[in-house]
């Protein structure tokens, strides 16, 4: 049950999670947003009764996202993203930690290409990390997410 708390982590498994119950329960895109609607309480039930309710089932499932964002966050929430997305590192965080905290910030920023995700997971991870990726022959410019994400943690196990 999401309850509009703007907290980015519990908005996007909520978000995730309805993707995958209309998904998988097979629910026709007209009902949609209605079926979800069961999972709302508080700010987000609010929003969901004052603004769609009427004409739920002429919503999709990523015009109520984003209403229901721009209805529970800050209206500046994604660019306070983008400088906390600007400033995060590995720092003390294991591998998987740092990759799925970015992987929050790109869903809630939105529009953050494949290539740049990369470049700023490698960047962004510890130098020695980085130096034994690169005596892997991986190299931020080629190698994907997964493949980076999957050495890296090796690398990491293999050092604690």
């Amino acid at each position: 049950v999401y309850n509009g708390v703007a907290d980015a982590t519990i908005y996007v498994k909520f978000v995730h999670d309805s993707r995958d119950y209309c998904s998988d329960g097979e629910i026709e895109k007209s009902k949609q947003v209605r079926y979800v609607s069961h999972f709302l309480s508080g700010t987000a039930l609010e929003y969901y009764t004052v603004v769609v309710s009427r004409l739920s089932s002429e919503w999709s499932l990523l015009k109520f996202f984003k209403g229901l964002f721009d209805y529970c966050f800050p209206k500046n929430f994604r660019q306070m993203q983008r400088t906390e997305l600007r400033r995060c590192n590995q720092g003390s965080s294991s591998v998987w930690e740092y990759a799925h905290k970015l992987l929050v910030y790109f869903e809630i920023i939105g529009t953050i290409g494949k290539s740049k995700q990369v470049d700023k997971l490698w960047n962004g991870l510890r130098r020695d990390i980085q130096s034994q990726l690169r005596k892997a022959y991986l190299n931020p410019e080629t190698a994907s997410w997964e493949r980076v994400v999957e050495v890296a943690e090796i690398i990491e196990q293999a050092e604690s």
